[in-house]
């Protein structure tokens, strides 16, 4: 929701997170609050970073429409 809504996403690495997220965001692989504190600053004080998250997010986004789901469901079908 995070990328289809145009927000940087900065997550932990955990479940299905790093395959969904992807190129889309920043993906922490501790849980280290230190850690997660300042890259959300990074990610707010840093215009450029902040862009460029939220493009990556829209552009994993489309990975998720239905035609791209679609297309990935009749080839692991064999369709």
């Amino acid at each position: 929701e995070a990328m289809y809504t145009r927000l940087p996403v900065v997550a932990y690495e955990a479940a299905a997170i790093g395959e969904t997220v992807d190129g889309g965001g920043i993906r922490l692989h501790r849980k280290d609050l230190a850690e997660v504190a300042e890259t959300c600053a990074l990610v707010t004080e840093d215009r450029d970073l902040r862009g460029r998250l939220v493009e990556a997010g829209l552009a994993r986004v489309r990975d998720f429409g239905a035609d791209s789901v679609a297309a990935r469901t009749r080839e692991v079908l064999g369709l």
